[in-house]
């Protein structure tokens, strides 16, 4: 009787584990097609900008860089994308 309820509580954590790595992959997966999908939306909010790659990667949070808005620019010149 203990060896079979010890199989069952083995068999059980062993299917627990097995959906715990399968929740973390989706969520890994469905984070990395976040950042992709706010990556494109950076780069087509600044395309029409005159500003080179190194700019968006440093102004995009998804790239790795920071998002800083430059107020005197927002203010006199429409040189920043919109983000809202």
């Amino acid at each position: 009787m203990f060896i079979k309820l010890a199989a069952a509580t083995e068999r059980r954590d062993e299917a627990e584990q097995h959906r715990r790595r399968r929740t973390k992959k989706n969520e890994e997966e469905e984070r990395k097609e976040e950042e992709v999908e706010a990556a494109e939306r950076w780069y087509v909010a600044s395309e029409h900008q005159p500003r080179g790659i190194e700019w968006l990667i440093q102004r995009s949070p998804a790239l790795g860089g920071q998002e800083q808005e430059n107020k005197t620019i927002n203010r006199n010149t429409n040189l920043t994308p919109s983000l809202g």
